[in-house]
């Protein structure tokens, strides 16, 4: 006679639980067997370094010592010179630490952006190492503008007198000087961006413009993702929308406000 379905299941999971608790037992086991071997020596050697001599030699004294003392860890400094060896590892670690901070800082933080033609450099390198962009193209910095502990570069990159793209790069201010690579924007159709950017606890809006066509005399953005609109002498991209832009500039210079 074959058992019910209900007695089969109850079976089941009662071999199902079986099996799950003794492993659990032996795990426990072997946890605290391995935790008594590692920790018995260090506990023992603490329990012995504040008993009195006569408490060594007092078989019925095994943790707990009866006269409790620091006589023993007095006698350890003066033999191991403990004051001098905490000073020596003290100024050794601080050293070593002050070194790599060094070292790590002006690995970090390793552009110097007062001289405008390291600026170029800069840029010309991080530009050339882009698939597609001139390698023998001329970068000239059209403006700098600074907010806080970042500095937003607008840059022209020529080649052969013939204009190329517009872009602009953005850098950020070590505490204790030098400057690192935060972004870079590049690309040969007209740029326009209006973004939020985090600097501190403050926010602001980053608004910049660059290669429009030469023709024109200003330009409007509009929210969302819709096309800048250029006026010259003619519409040359004529603004269909009745959105209110969100900001208006003249296209005779370029431009970078943050």
């Amino acid at each position: 006679m074959k058992p019910s379905k209900s007695r089969r299941q109850m079976l089941y999971t009662l071999q199902r639980r079986s099996k799950s608790w003794g492993w659990t037992f032996i795990r426990s086991v072997f946890i605290l067997g391995f935790s008594f071997i590692i920790l018995y020596s260090p506990l023992n050697m603490l329990a012995r370094a504040f008993m009195a001599p006569q408490d060594l030699y007092d078989s019925s004294v095994l943790w707990l010592p009866k006269h409790f003392t620091f006589i023993n860890v007095e006698i350890s400094a003066k033999a191991l010179q403990y004051g001098k060896a905490y000073w020596n590892s003290l100024w050794t670690s601080v050293a070593a630490t002050l070194l790599c901070l060094v070292g790590l800082y002006r690995l970090e933080y390793c552009y110097d952006l007062t001289d405008t033609a390291e600026m170029k450099e800069i840029i010309r390198e991080d530009l050339v190492s882009i698939s597609g962009f001139p390698y023998h193209g001329e970068v000239d910095v059209l403006e700098t503008a600074t907010l806080k502990d970042r500095m937003f570069v607008l840059y022209r990159l020529e080649q052969n007198g013939t204009f190329e793209r517009q872009g602009i790069y953005q850098f950020q201010r070590g505490l204790f000087g030098g400057y690192r690579f935060r972004s870079g924007e590049y690309d040969t159709c007209p740029i326009v961006n209006t973004s939020l950017i985090q600097i501190g606890r403050q926010r602001y809006l980053e608004i910049y413009t660059a290669n429009w066509p030469k023709e024109a005399a200003s330009f409007r953005v509009f929210p969302g993702y819709r096309p800048p609109a250029y006026d010259g002498e003619e519409e040359i991209l004529p603004d269909i929308s009745t959105l209110a832009p969100v900001y208006e500039g003249t296209a005779a210079k370029s431009l970078l406000q943050v």
